[in-house]
């Protein structure tokens, strides 16, 4: 009886790493069939419905190894008067570390968006390169144009209580339309580019840097109790206008009117009211 001849390192390295690999390879194959994709979809659906949010997804199914997916969302909010906001090319996905959370990337306002949750409603936000919608001046004096080059938020929802959130926001290229019904000459008003932060406590949102540079250059602070629609949330605000050159006369003529100015044009005021309706004091 010969002996058998043991397979070279090379054969038996291959075939230890196409048993791992088929292995592997199974155990993500029945975690993917176990996966509740349906489940976890009501859940979160749940969760968000309880801030007043509806979501309406469609193309919603299971996607490799263990996540979410869905072709677009519409999302009713309240205080939009109606309009719906749009997710296109939706994905969930488990996120394991540093906690169990889900992880969600969509195209959103033509810029993308990524999110992270947890169980306990904690949540990170990015948007990056996206439009101000049209949508977002409903209920507002005027309307604002514009890109949002980058928006982050970290906090608890919901924003009530003690919950902490902080949020930055930068905007690029906005414009505010609608100047000739306050009687400028011109309809719109190139501010340039927005750079604010805000840290919160529950819905009470304190606006630690306010700074625009543009025709209008604006600095300031003060404090935002957020409401349900423009309407309801209220504002104390402490602003700095200074004009420039290629401030149109109409609208530094209106500027005028708010308050004597300093020696280099700049002119100070306390914004109280509503967003809706803000009024200077």
């Amino acid at each position: 009886m010969s002996a058998v001849r043991p397979q070279p390192p090379a054969t038996r390295l291959k075939s230890l790493l196409q048993s791992t690999l088929l292995a592997v390879a199974g155990f993500l194959l029945g975690l993917w069939l176990a996966f509740p994709a349906v489940s976890v979809s009501r859940y979160l659906l749940a969760e968000i419905s309880r801030q007043g949010i509806a979501i309406a997804p469609s193309g919603l199914k299971r996607s490799w190894p263990l996540g979410i997916e869905a072709t677009s969302a519409a999302i009713s909010v309240p205080g939009l008067q109606g309009h719906t906001l749009r997710l296109d090319r939706i994905a969930l996905t488990p996120a394991l570390l540093p906690a169990p959370a889900v992880r969600l990337t969509a195209g959103f306002w033509q810029g993308q968006l990524e999110a992270v949750a947890d169980r306990h409603r904690n949540i990170r936000l990015d948007l990056q390169s996206a439009r101000i919608p049209a949508e977002l001046s409903a209920g507002l004096p005027l309307t604002v144009a514009g890109r949002i080059a980058s928006l982050t938020f970290s906090g608890r929802l919901p924003l009530a209580g003690a919950n902490q959130s902080r949020a930055e926001l930068i905007l690029e290229g906005l414009t505010l339309q609608g100047l000739t019904s306050l009687g400028a000459g011109q309809d719109s008003l190139k501010l340039g580019k927005l750079h604010a932060n805000v840290e919160g406590t529950g819905n009470r949102l304190k606006l630690t840097r306010l700074g625009v540079d543009g025709a209008l250059r604006v600095a300031g602070s003060g404090t935002i109790w957020l409401g349900q629609t423009p309407a309801t949330t209220r504002i104390n605000l402490q602003l700095t206008l200074t004009p420039t050159p290629a401030l149109d006369p109409g609208i530094r003529d209106l500027l005028a009117l708010l308050g004597k100015g300093a020696a280099d044009g700049s002119i100070s005021l306390r914004l109280g009211g509503t967003l809706a309706a803000p009024h200077a004091r």
